[in-house]
């Protein structure tokens, strides 16, 4: 890891629709679980940052509905970014685009029609792109930051410009 995240407290958003045709599944690795994934904290805590406790990591954002009828998914949006309030994060990770852009596009319509005042940066992960830390917990091992550094065991790459580094099988 080149720029660690340290000091950072980072919120593991999810969402409703990441985990669940793939948790517990074969074909999804068996990976994590649908109500209380930890893939995302491990991906964060792999960064270098503190992955908070945040209840609301598996809620809706409201999806596309949002695109259509904003003024439809102001409400549960706004209780994602309260809990990440709460939490005390300074940002919120989320590995689905459309809930990045949901949670950072309508701040200033809630903050507008609810009268909070929400800042809160979110931070698009995508904890697998080579793979590395689904092996890991396939392994039963937390992933580390060895696996972000390119060392001789992995392989590096990019994907769509971000670079990755893959666990050796």
């Amino acid at each position: 890891m080149t720029n660690p995240l340290d000091g950072v407290k980072m919120a593991g958003y999810v969402g409703c629709q990441t985990v669940r045709p793939f948790a517990e599944t074969e074909g999804g690795g068996e990976y994590d679980t649908f109500d209380n994934p930890e893939f995302l904290d491990d991906c964060i805590e792999a960064c270098g940052a503190e992955a908070v406790e945040y209840d609301v990591m598996t809620s809706c954002c409201g999806g596309s509905v949002s695109v259509m009828r904003p003024e439809k998914t102001l409400h549960p949006i706004k209780k994602i970014l309260e809990a990440a309030v709460e939490a005390e994060a300074d940002m919120i990770a989320l590995p689905c685009p459309l809930c990045q852009a949901n949670v950072e596009m309508y701040q200033d319509a809630i903050s507008k029609k609810f009268g909070t005042d929400f800042n809160i940066p979110g931070s698009l992960l995508q904890p697998d792109h080579g793979g590395g830390l689904r092996h890991e917990r396939q392994k039963g091992r937390r992933p580390g930051p060895e696996h972000h550094q390119g060392d001789q065991a992995g392989r590096e790459g990019e994907v769509g410009g971000d670079s990755y580094v893959q666990a050796p099988a």
